[in-house]
C-alpha cells in the first residue's frame, strides 16, 4: 500500500495539463464567468472538477476563484440532494468544518486591532473559570495549536455525545475537557486541536463582553457581505444547506443527520458557500478589513519554545504549492463536509472548494492548487500552447529499484508492498477501483512545461509530463524535502 498523507502531498512539485473529458449527466450551475482572459482556466477547472466528482463519487461540490477584489468564477457541480434531484449551485451552503478556524482567527485579529484582547495574556484573565494547569496559556498559543489542549477522543462522541448535546456557550462547553491534563506544556508541542479553539472562543467572549456569534456577524461577516455564512446552530433554519453524506462500510454514499456543534463554533461550527469563503479570502490580500500589521500577525508562523517553526500562524497554515508558490490555507473534515480555502498572498488570488461528503476528496488542497495553477499562469502572462494528444487511461508502472531508492527518505512508498514491476495501491477508495489504471483527465502545454492532471478516487494529482520515443509517457512528481527536491518518476502506458 502506498502511503501518502496530505502534508506530503503539499511537497509534490508537478505541473499539470490537457484533458480527457467524459461528460457527466449533471450540468454545472454557474454564477460568474467574468473577464474573458480567464475562460481558458475556467474550462480546464470545469473538466478537473467534473472528472474528480465522477471518479471520487462526490455528490456535490462548489468552487469559487477570486483575483484581486473580484470573484472571476463561481460554480456548483453535482447535487446538493441526490435523492430529491436538487443541484448544487453557488448559493448552496456547506458545512465548512475547520475552515471555521479562519473565521475565528479573523475575530482574534480584529479584537487585537481594537485593543479589546491581549493575545499574549493568560486566558484566565478572560476565563477565570479555567483551572490553573500551568503558568499560562495564551490566545496566540491556542490559535496556533500550541496550548497543550487535547484533541477529541472517541469517548467524547460514544459516551459524552458532545455532537448531540446543546451547550449554552463556550464556557459551558469547557466541561468536556477542563478536567483533563495537558498533552504538553504550552509552547512545547504543536498539537492540532479543535477543543483548544473552544477555550479560545470562551476567552474571546470574556474579552469582548458579547457572544462570539454576535461579534463575528457584526465585525467580520457583515462588513464582507458574507450573507450565506452562518453558525450551524440547532435553533437556526439554514434554507440552502446541502444534504450531508458519508461513506458506508461498502464505500457507498449515505445521508447523515446534521450535528449540534454548539461546543465548537470557533473550531468547526459554521456553514458557508464557496463564494463567501472566497470573499473572506480576498479580504486577506491587502489592508482593508484588517491593517497590514494584522495580516502579518495572522499569517506569520509561530515557533515552539525551542525556536522550531510550526508552519501555523493565527489559524492559517503556511506552505508552498507544487510549483513553489507561497500559500496560506486551511482545510476541514467533518461529517458531510470537506472544504478548503487557499490564499496566494503574493499572487493576489484565492480559491475555495466545498463538498458535501465526509473526507472526500482526501487531497482537497491538491485539487484546489491544480485548479488554481492555470489562473495563476494566465495572470502572469503565460499562454497555453496546442494541447498534446495525451488524454486517456494509462497503466502505471514504476521500476522497483527507483521505488526502493525513493522510499528511503519519504513515507510515500513501502517497497515491501510494491510489486516487482508495478506501482499499485492507494487508489482503492471506491468499490471496483482498478488499482493499475491512472486516468489522465487533462494535459496543458505551457511555454515552460507541460502539466498532466490525474483524477483519482483520492483527488487530483498534477505531474510534469513528457512523451517518450516509444510512445509511452512519463510523469515526474517532485517532493520537497528538508534540503533538496526529490523526484519520483512514474511511467505510464496508454491503454486501448
Amino acid at each position: 500500500m502506498v502511503k501518502i498523507t496530505w502534508p506530503n502531498f503539499f511537497k509534490v512539485f508537478a505541473p499539470l495539463l490537457s484533458i480527457v473529458f467524459r461528460p457527466i449527466p449533471v450540468e454545472a450551475q454557474v454564477r460568474y464567468i467574468r473577464q474573458p482572459e480567464y475562460l481558458t482556466a475556467i474550462a480546464h477547472g470545469r473538466i478537473a472538477l467534473k472528472t474528480m466528482r465522477e471518479t471520487a463519487d462526490i455528490p456535490g461540490l462548489a468552487v469559487a476563484v477570486g483575483i484581486g477584489n473580484t470573484i472571476v468564477w463561481s460554480e456548483g457541480f453535482g447535487y446538493a440532494d441526490v435523492e430529491k434531484g436538487i443541484r448544487a449551485t453557488p448559493e448552496t451552503q456547506f458545512r465548512i468544518a475547520s475552515v471555521s478556524k479562519l473565521l475565528a482567527a479573523a475575530v482574534v485579529g480584529k479584537m487585537h486591532e481594537q485593543g479589546r484582547v491581549d493575545i499574549d495574556a493568560d486566558v484566565r484573565k478572560y476565563v477565570p473559570e479555567w483551572p490553573d494547569k500551568c503558568d499560562k496559556i495564551t490566545i496566540r498559543q491556542l490559535a496556533g495549536h500550541l496550548g497543550g489542549i487535547r484533541e477529541y477522543r472517541p469517548t467524547d462522541f460514544t459516551v459524552k455525545n458532545i455532537d448531540g448535546k446543546r451547550y449554552k456557550n463556550a464556557k459551558e462547553a469547557l466541561s468536556i475537557f477542563a478536567d483533563d491534563t495537558l498533552v504538553a506544556p504550552p509552547g512545547t508541542k504543536h498539537n492540532y486541536t479543535s477543543l483548544g479553539y473552544t477555550l479560545m472562543e470562551a476567552a474571546l467572549e470574556g474579552a469582548s463582553g458579547e457572544s462570539y456569534i454576535r461579534y463575528m456577524k457584526k465585525h467580520i461577516l457583515d462588513p464582507l457581505r458574507m450573507t450565506s455564512t452562518l453558525p450551524n446552530h440547532p435553533d437556526s433554519t439554514i434554507a440552502r444547506l446541502t444534504t450531508l453524506y458519508t461513506r458506508d462500510s461498502k464505500g457507498h454514499n449515505k445521508t447523515i443527520r446534521n450535528m449540534k456543534p454548539t461546543y465548537k463554533f470557533a473550531g468547526g461550527g459554521y456553514v458557508s458557500t464557496a463564494e463567501d469563503l472566497a470573499r473572506f479570502g480576498m479580504a486577506h490580500l491587502r489592508p482593508g478589513l484588517f491593517k497590514a500589521s494584522t495580516l502579518e500577525l495572522l499569517f506569520q508562523t509561530q515557533y515552539l519554545n525551542t525556536g522550531e517553526p510550526t508552519s501555523v500562524g493565527i489559524g492559517w497554515v503556511n506552505d508552498r504549492d507544487p510549483w513553489g508558490r507561497r500559500i496560506v490555507f486551511h482545510n476541514g473534515n467533518q461529517p458531510g463536509a470537506r472544504p478548503v480555502l487557499i490564499v496566494y498572498p503574493d499572487h493576489d488570488m484565492v480559491i475555495a472548494i466545498t463538498s458535501n461528503v465526509t473526507g472526500i476528496p482526501e487531497w482537497v488542497e491538491g485539487a484546489a492548487m491544480c485548479i488554481a495553477d492555470p489562473f495563476l499562469r494566465l495572470t502572469a502572462g503565460e499562454k497555453p500552447l496546442p494541447v498534446p494528444d495525451s488524454i486517456g487511461t494509462f497503466d502505471v508502472v514504476m521500476k522497483k529499484d527507483e521505488a526502493d531508492a525513493f522510499s528511503g527518505s519519504m513515507t510515500l512508498l513501502n517497497p515491501a508492498e510494491t510489486p516487482e514491476n508495478g506501482y499499485r495501491g492507494w487508489m482503492d477508495a471506491l468499490p471496483g477501483s482498478n488499482l493499475s489504471v491512472w486516468p489522465i483527465a487533462d494535459v496543458i502545454a505551457w511555454p515552460t512545461e507541460t502539466v498532466a492532471l490525474a483524477a483519482t478516487p483520492k483527488g487530483l494529482f498534477p505531474m510534469r509530463w513528457q512523451k517518450n520515443a516509444d510512445g509511452s509517457s512519463s510523469g515526474f512528481f517532485t517532493f520537497f524535502g528538508e534540503h533538496r527536491p526529490e523526484t519520483l518518476p512514474v511511467y505510464l502506458t496508454k491503454m486501448e
